[in-house]
């Protein structure tokens, strides 16, 4: 089984130089997105300080890469110079990778305090349109001294046999800080007809990674669930969070309790993407419904889990709330957006909130009540960030308290940007939502990334035929997620960008559609 991989391969007989300083989503496809640092047309970067450790005695020149990564669309000119010895220089066009190959002689170097200029410039560059180049890695062909005896810290249990999921319906794939509420799921899908296995995720890194932290073992698990044929699409429930940063470079404790696959979503950039896990056969279409719950402790596994058994112990649903953004400029109508959920909806049925309309104060406070008195569903269409719905502030993850004990719950749809991206440090609007005891949502659909609402436009509809009409949550959106690839392959950014955190067998309770 491959690896995921990203960035400069590795050379064999050199010697890496790396500093993981700043996040870059952006970046070109197929790049590291750590980077170390970047310089610009208009602000040239001070040098780049590094250290060689392991530096062995030598004469002569060695090998020297630096691998950079465009920034912008220009044709890039970078020349480089290590401790005051010009090495080489590398011209490149756009927002791609590519390495700048030179030589310096191995006396220059020393083991502690070695420097890296870059002098940068780039055809057409302006002030109001500057160069833009990041640096990645240096790799140095030097002579190293023999490492130390590496020291043991832990010994665990390894255990490669098979994992038999052939007849399993619904899968929990789960950290084992959270295995006690994943056996609760597992007693309430089973009551509703499921045939369910609980896997631990380290069982499925010892048996399809030799033990690696790895993404592709989790995807591997999930392509062994039997194909569709004419049974339904196969469940599958990732119990853990995710971070952006799982091996800590930032030095802040982030966790990744089962990691993510990651998609491209054309302007934020790399975006957690389920549905790449969802895509067992590799043409981009789900082939099984998932949700995640993002999970950082056991107490918030347990609050999850306990929210889904609470909304299936619950009688049939009333009414549906739905928000819109005021529009401006470009944008596409989101009040038309809103009123053509509306007009498929039971007559009489719909809490219309409208920033436009109303105000954002009025709104607010609309929007708030409608949350804390519970609805079927509610929709969200307009701007949106991390911790927000709209530029002005229609709801805030400050918001989210004021829902706590309402005993009213509702499934989200947030038609907006980047309120789901769940890998973040902080926990996202819809994440917030979800967490809220005894109210706020059960279940969201919503954008890790940034988007055309035009496209989402294409998305949400089916979402919503096949939810109202009685498909589980996590089926209608593979279904629409398929359906729209199929019509138009441009929605990928749109497919791969929104995700479900919350139980795929989620299902709309009483009437919804007129």
């Amino acid at each position: 089984m491959a690896l995921t991989r990203s960035g400069f391969t590795r050379m064999a007989g050199y010697e890496r130089v790396e500093k993981n300083v700043l996040y870059a989503p952006f970046v070109t496809e197929g790049a590291d997105p750590w980077i170390w640092d970047y310089t610009t047309t208009e602000t040239p970067a001070a040098p780049f300080a590094f250290d060689l450790p392991r530096l062995g005695t030598g004469a002569g020149n060695v090998a020297v890469r630096v691998g950079l990564i465009g920034g912008t669309e220009h044709a890039h000119h970078v020349s480089a110079e290590i401790n005051g010895i010009a090495v080489g220089e590398v011209r490149f066009t756009g927002k791609t990778t590519d390495v700048l190959e030179g030589v310096v002689a191995i006396d220059a170097l020393r083991s502690i305090g070695n420097e890296l200029r870059l002098e940068y410039d780039a055809e057409g560059a302006t002030a109001d349109d500057p160069g833009l180049v990041f640096l990645d890695v240096i790799d140095l062909a030097i002579p190293l001294v023999p490492e130390a005896e590496a020291e043991v810290l832990s010994i665990a249990a390894y255990d490669a046999s098979p994992l038999d999921v052939r007849d399993v319906d619904y899968l929990v794939v789960t950290h084992s800080d959270f295995l006690a509420a994943a056996k609760r799921l597992r007693d309430l899908e089973e009551s509703q007809g499921f045939k369910v296995a609980v896997v631990d995720v380290d069982r499925a890194y010892d048996r399809y990674s030799s033990g690696v932290v790895e993404a592709n073992a989790v995807r591997a698990l999930i392509a062994e669930l039997p194909g569709r044929g004419n049974r339904r699409a196969p469940n599958v429930i990732l119990v853990g969070d995710d971070t952006y940063d799982p091996r800590d470079f930032l030095g802040i404790g982030d966790k990744s309790y089962i990691p993510s696959l990651y998609g491209w979503d054309g302007v934020f950039g790399r975006v957690p993407s389920e549905t790449r896990y969802a895509d067992v056969d590799g043409d981009g279409r789900p082939d099984v419904a998932i949700g995640r719950l993002p999970a950082q402790t056991s107490a918030d596994a347990d609050l999850l889990v306990e929210k889904i058994a609470r909304w299936r112990e619950s009688g049939p649903r009333k009414g549906h709330l739905i928000a819109v953004d005021e529009s401006q400029g470009a944008d596409i109508s989101f009040r038309g957006e809103g009123e053509s959920l509306m007009s498929r909806l039971p007559m009489g049925s719909v809490n219309f909130v409208d920033v436009g309309a109303q105000g954002v104060a009025a709104a607010r406070t609309a929007l708030i009540d409608g949350l804390k008195r519970g609805a079927q569903t509610t929709s969200y269409f307009g701007h949106g960030g991390e911790d927000v719905w709209s530029n002005q502030g229609l709801l805030r993850n400050t918001d989210a308290a004021a829902l706590e004990e309402s005993g009213h719950t509702t499934v989200l749809f947030s038609w907006t940007c980047e309120t789901q991206w769940y890998v973040s440090g902080e926990r996202t609007i819809s994440e917030e939502l979800l967490l809220v005891p005894n109210g706020g949502t059960v279940a969201s659909v919503g954008p890790g990334g940034i988007s055309d609402p035009t496209l989402q436009a294409n998305l949400s509809r089916r979402v919503y035929t096949y939810y109202l009409a009685g498909k589980t949550l996590g089926e209608a959106v593979r279904l629409a997620k398929s359906d729209a690839l199929a019509e138009d392959p441009a929605l990928a950014p749109v497919v791969q960008g929104f995700s479900l955190l919350g139980d795929p067998s989620i299902k709309v309770r009483g009437p919804s559609l007129r």
